[in-house]
């Protein structure tokens, strides 16, 4: 499941204009006047370590920083987008991991230390869409034991956390493609049988309706939002989505999830073959 997760994080939120409309969402107002968001673009490549990759997902964005009178600097800002579903103890050690990686690639990539200097600041800000309320660190002394006189001299830095089960559905914002993925994350793992799948009746029509996007574009995301449903709902048989989607997203809906549903039939049967041969 956490794969499905993952998987919709990242198809949704690479996509700058999205990462953007989540960042302007949480993002404090007094930090996000020292960047120009208008300008974030997408990183290539993964920072997260090599043993970690399989279980978690980064996305690294960088944007132009702006001085505390608004005006417009030569230096970068660095926004580390992450996913989580489940509670980790240990997310703020793992991010300060990230981010050296980042600022190592930063001083690889510079002709000498001197013009590595100064560091790109690093925002670290994790979507949560676990079933508990988050409980874990959000700072990196809250890792540690009161510190005292000792606290200037240990590292500190604080996540901006979104904990999706604990956002009301108006401020997770239906009327765009990052808010629809927010509240298809919070809702679709919380589905138990067809009666409630219901709740997510109004993400599809928004999105349904939303033609915004080109219509392969479109499709996609009417895609991966199936996907998605059939991946981390509990006790929902192909059918019963593939009749939702034709309620909810008219005749290219149906026809998109009856594809995928006859797609997923074949995949199972050519494993049911493999394994029958092995």
């Amino acid at each position: 499941m956490a794969h499905a997760h993952d998987s919709m994080f990242k198809a949704v939120f690479e996509d700058p204009a999205c990462a953007r409309e989540h960042f302007e969402l949480v993002i404090p107002a007094a930090s996000r006047r020292l960047m120009d968001l208008t300008t974030l673009e997408l990183v290539p490549g993964s920072f997260v370590d090599e043993a970690l990759r399989a279980r978690h997902t980064d996305l690294l964005f960088r944007a132009r920083g702006r001085g505390a009178d608004g005006s417009e600097r030569e230096r970068l800002v660095y926004l580390l987008f992450e996913h989580q579903s489940t509670d980790q103890s240990l997310m703020v050690f793992r991010l300060l991991r990230y981010m050296t990686n980042i600022w190592d690639r930063h001083v690889a990539t510079s002709e000498t230390e001197t013009q590595a200097l100064p560091f790109p600041p690093i925002v670290a800000v994790v979507l949560y869409n676990g079933a508990q309320r988050w409980r874990a660190a959000r700072s990196f002394h809250e890792l540690m034991e009161p510190l005292g006189d000792m606290s200037p001299k240990v590292p500190q830095f604080e996540m901006v956390l979104t904990d999706l089960g604990a956002c009301s559905d108006e401020l997770l914002q239906l009327n765009t493609p990052g808010g629809r993925a927010r509240m298809m994350m919070k809702h679709a793992p919380r589905v138990q049988g067809a009666r409630s799948l219901a709740r997510l009746g109004p993400i599809i029509r928004a999105a349904a309706t939303d033609r915004t996007m080109e219509h392969a574009a479109w499709l996609r995301r009417l895609r991966q939002f199936s996907q998605y449903v059939w991946a981390v709902a509990s006790r929902i048989e192909r059918q019963q989505v593939v009749d939702f989607f034709a309620r909810h997203a008219g005749e290219d809906g149906r026809k998109m999830a009856m594809t995928l549903r006859d797609e997923l039939r074949a995949e199972g049967k050519a494993e049911g073959k493999a394994e029958g041969k092995a």
